[in-house]
Parts: structure tokens; sequence; C-alpha cells
């Protein structure tokens, strides 16, 4: 099928001019997004003249991930947040179509009616670097974690023991948890002990997470607060989200656990001096104080359960001290004072106490 084809399944009235957008993530996550402008009045019940249909072929979009898409972009706009209506074909079906030789998952939206945050021209930075709608969207993701939303089992991008693209071998914490253990056993012979270690320290620590787990509460997150998919108004207000792509099922702990960090904004300090302990050092207590921060600000409508107070640390432990950038630092250290320091920051990050719980209050206590 070609751009007019695939336009054709969502409306039979053929749109004025096609901007296609490449949004590929390598060969194995095919996506393709067209905008397609109509003439007045084409779109009856869909706001503007534009109509934003997208295609995927990946191990997680298809009808089942649509329709939980779907749904979740209902709820959000039920508490009061913006997100562009997910819409269906004209036979009300969410279909499939060959497209530029492969098999894909289509469906459409309307055009976003704000504008993300990575294009806003309001100032989005405060003097500290967290982003202006940093609180709104942490305060959003809280109020999602209220509702305990049940009506999908699907599990988000971050979810910690469920695979959520069906062509992975395993989710993504053990995937780059065990490239930090490949990266271990090629360290010099006088290293591999203690690396080796911290490897069965931090599978101790998973396998205690892992047998807890359920009695964390969860809800369906759209699971990506990143600057592209924020939405904010001509003031720079905070408005809402767009992107499903990773939505799921997840619990609040994990999704700040694993967005925080490198969502809350951009620290201007300089890295040129550090030598690569210092510079990991820095950067995972960056981590820590944005994880620390978001949960205080979550707190303010969600009331953590005790088991998401006694889990903090050791979920923390599961996802930080063996993340892909540890492994890079592991991988980048030559001389024997680098690889021990790497191997410092990684006990460090298993052994240390950093507080969360005490960030975790809540509204109720």
């Amino acid at each position: 099928m070609d751009n007019k084809d695939i336009f054709r399944l969502f409306s039979p009235v053929e749109p004025v001019k096609i901007e296609s957008r490449d949004s590929c993530h390598g060969d194995a996550d095919f996506r393709r997004t067209l905008i397609g402008e109509f003439p007045d009045g084409a779109l009856p019940g869909v706001e503007g003249n534009r109509l934003v249909v997208k295609l995927a072929a990946n191990g997680f979009t298809d009808p089942e991930h649509l329709a939980m898409w779907e749904r979740l972009a209902r709820a959000y706009r039920a508490l009061g947040y913006y997100c562009p209506e997910i819409l269906r074909d004209i036979d009300g079906n969410f279909p499939q179509a060959d497209y530029e030789g492969r098999r894909c998952a289509v469906w459409a939206e309307e055009f976003a009616r704000y504008t993300p945050a990575d294009s806003a021209e309001a100032p989005i930075a405060l003097p500290d670097g967290r982003y202006t709608y940093y609180d709104d969207a942490v305060l959003m993701d809280a109020r999602v974690a209220a509702k305990r939303f049940d009506f999908s089992p699907l599990p988000s991008a971050y979810a910690l023991f469920d695979v959520f693209d069906k062509n992975d071998a395993e989710p993504e914490v053990l995937e780059v948890a065990h490239d930090w253990l490949k990266a271990a056993k090629a360290l010099p012979e006088r290293f591999k002990k203690r690396a080796l270690g911290i490897w069965e320290r931090w599978e101790d620590n998973l396998a205690y997470v892992r047998s807890r787990y359920g009695e964390i509460p969860t809800s369906i997150f759209q699971s990506d607060i990143n600057r592209s998919n924020i939405l904010l108004d001509e003031a720079g207000a905070f408005r809402g989200v767009i992107d499903f792509n990773i939505a799921g099922r997840d619990t609040l702990m994990n999704l700040i656990m694993r967005e925080a960090p490198f969502t809350y904004g951009d620290a201007d300090e300089s890295t040129e001096d550090l030598t690569p302990g210092e510079l990991a050092r820095r950067e995972n207590d960056d981590a820590v104080r944005c994880i620390k921060y978001a949960l205080s600000v979550a707190g303010r409508e969600y009331r953590f359960s005790d088991a998401e107070r006694e889990l903090a640390l050791p979920l923390f432990r599961c996802v930080k001290p063996l993340w892909w950038t540890d492994r890079e630092y592991l991988e980048a250290a030559k001389t024997d004072d680098d690889i021990a320091a790497a191997l410092d920051e990684a006990e460090r990050l298993l052994t240390e106490d950093f507080g969360f719980a005490s960030e975790m209050m809540g509204v109720s206590d």
C-alpha cells in the first residue's frame, strides 16, 4: 500500500498533502508517521484539518496494545490531561497493512493541539536545571498510580520482570546486567573475584525483590515523560502527553526509578577534569537526587504503601548498580585505579542506604 492507500483506511476523502516522518529505532523496530492535511470539513469529529496516521512493525505494536493505548488515552483525558485521541479505521478496527515490504500495524491519531516541550518557544528550565513542567508530569504519574488502572495485563517497557517486546529474550534490566557481567568477566584476573562477588550480591538482591514484587500496587501508565512527549501550551504550562508506544502495567516506584534521572532536566556542570570514577559517582549521585525529588513530589498526590517503602532501596539496587552507563564505565576503565573505582561505585550502589523511604511519606501520612 502507498501513503494514499493508508489514508483511505481512515477517510473516504483524500488528503491534499501528506508529510512523511521516519521514526524507526533500528531494523527490528520500524515506525513511520504520516501527517495528512485535508479540505475543510473532511474530518467530521476530528478537530482541525490534519490527521496523523502511524505505522509500526515491531514486537510490541499490535491490536491488543493499540486497544490498551486507546483506552488509556481516554483515561488520561478523564483525569484532565490532554492527549490525542487514538482512532480506528473506517470499519472500527486497528488494521494491518503491507507497507514498504513490512506487515505493519496501522492506527490514526488526531493532530496534537499543543506543542511538545522539545519544540517549545517558552523557557522550560529553572536555574537548577529542572524542567518547569517536571513536577506536573510526576504528579500526573502519581494520579494515574492512585487510580490503580487494571484494564490490561500488558507490561510497560520498564517492567522489571516481564518482557515488553516479544522479540526480546529477557527484560531490559536483566539484559543490561548480563552485559555488565560480560564486561566484568573480561577484566584482568586480579579483579574477577571482586567483580563476581558484586554480581552475586546483585543477584541475591534481585531474587529478594522478585519474591515480594507482587506486593507493590500497579497501574497502567503512558510510561515515557521525555521532552518530545510532554505537551505544553503557548505559555509553557503543562497540558498532557503524546506517544503511548511503551505504555503498560507497572509500579509507580519502578517508573520513577527508571525515568527520574533522565527526565528531571539538564545539569550545567563541567566534567572535563573528572576521572571516570569521579564522573560515575557524580552521575549516580545526580540520579539519586532526582529519584528522591520525584518521590517527594509524587507523595503530594499518592500514598505509598509499606511494601513500596520497604522495597524502594532494593528496587534501586536492581536497576542502577549494573545499568548500561555503569557497564560503559567498567568497559572504558583501562588502569587499575579506574577499574577499582568502577567496582567501588557498583558496590556503593549495592550497599549504601540512600534514604528513599524518608521521601515517601505520602498525602495521608
